[in-house]
């Protein structure tokens, strides 16, 4: 897994592949020491949530993804990548959402943003 610093930007980049690596509907699951990511595209679209369900820590990387809503494989929890809400809860406590990151893509490539210091 490639990371990257650099002097202009104080978080951390994940590369996740090229844009075709992660074809519309798919998922790539990224191993980091800060927290295991997932990334998803959706339509073209990419996402960054925590790989783990906040409820009973089930591998997000297993549950179907239908449009924006990824479903925990362990207990069917629907969260919403683009806030990583449960489905039509915005409100949802922190126990009850997934950590979201910004994703970039640059020249093909596909990123995450660490927060600084992660």
């Amino acid at each position: 897994m490639n990371s990257i610093t650099t002097e202009k930007s104080p978080h951390r980049r994940l590369r996740a592949g090229r844009i075709e690596d992660i074809p519309p509907g798919s998922k790539k699951f990224l191993p980091d020491y800060y927290e295991n990511i997932l990334v998803v595209n959706v339509d073209g679209e990419f996402f960054a949530v925590s790989n783990t369900c906040p409820h009973a820590g089930g591998w997000m990387a297993y549950g179907p993804l239908e449009g924006y809503i990824l479903e925990c494989p362990m207990h069917f929890w629907p969260f919403d990548v683009r806030n990583g809400c449960l489905s039509g809860m915005e409100d949802s406590g922190l126990f009850e959402r997934l950590n979201t990151y910004p994703v970039t893509v640059e020249a093909g490539e596909v990123f995450v943003e660490l927060p600084a210091g992660a």
